[in-house]
């Protein structure tokens, strides 16, 4: 009984897509002219750019069923009830956490290095990490803009790293970066990725030509590089990018 059904499904999804053929068929082809067009004038008038990437994401934090430490604002009061500290750690490294639907982002450093993250620099300085309740659904960015998964990447706005004809530069806020190896990307929502990244966050450790892409939630490291639909994230190999006009 399913494969009939199934047959009558196919048969008539099959005859509704062919009627629509015609109608969709140009849409498709502007679009793909527009893109095109797009990175046309990027070569032409923006600049070339190779960058290499990273990923980082929102730690997915549980309240601990032991010993823990909650988040802490910078008046060293509690934000939330006390989470693992390992996963705390972590959480600090990635400037962004989710506890119970809410998201908390890096507000600033304040107190005394501990060695309960670790005795590498890196480690001990997470334990000065101080956090604030997100006022964006998914996590703010440098300005308080929205981060947004496979679109937002932090950037060096520091060093001049881009070579503006007027003089090296750094990247500039809101500034649009194409990456033409992810045009065409099926996203997790099902939408169609045009190759357009905005630069909407920094990072201490983003410097010169290394980008940061934002996943969004994620476990770990692993589960947020697994979450990544574009390949040249998943690897540190330099790659050929636009800074758009």
């Amino acid at each position: 009984m399913k494969r009939v059904l199934l047959a009558v499904l196919l048969t008539a999804a099959c005859q509704d897509q062919s009627g629509r053929i015609s109608n969709e068929a140009p849409q498709e082809k502007s679009r793909i002219a527009d893109v095109t067009a797009s990175e046309n004038a990027a070569a032409r008038d923006g600049i070339s750019v190779q960058v290499w990437s990273t990923v980082y994401f929102a730690k997915s934090l549980r309240p601990a069923s032991g010993e823990g430490m909650p988040l802490l604002d910078m008046q060293d009061r509690a934000l939330t009830a006390p989470v693992q500290i390992s996963a705390l750690c972590e959480a600090a490294i990635e400037g962004t956490a989710i506890l119970e639907g809410q998201v908390y982002n890096y507000a600033g450093m304040r107190g005394v290095k501990q060695d309960y993250c670790g005795t590498r620099t890196v480690m001990r300085n997470a334990t000065l990490v101080r956090w604030k309740k997100a006022t964006h659904p998914l996590g703010d960015g440098n300005r308080n803009n929205a981060l947004i998964p496979f679109r937002t990447i932090a950037c060096d706005q520091r060093s001049n790293w881009i070579p503006d004809p007027a003089g090296a530069r750094p990247a500039r806020f809101g500034e649009r970066i194409l990456i033409p190896s992810a045009r065409g990307t099926l996203l997790p929502n099902g939408e169609i990725h045009d190759g357009i990244f905005i630069c909407g966050d920094v990072g201490g450790a983003i410097q010169g030509n290394h980008i940061d892409l934002y996943i969004g939630a994620a476990a770990d490291d692993r589960d947020a590089i697994a979450k990544s639909p574009f390949n040249f994230s998943k690897t540190s190999t330099p790659f050929q990018a636009y800074v758009m006009p």
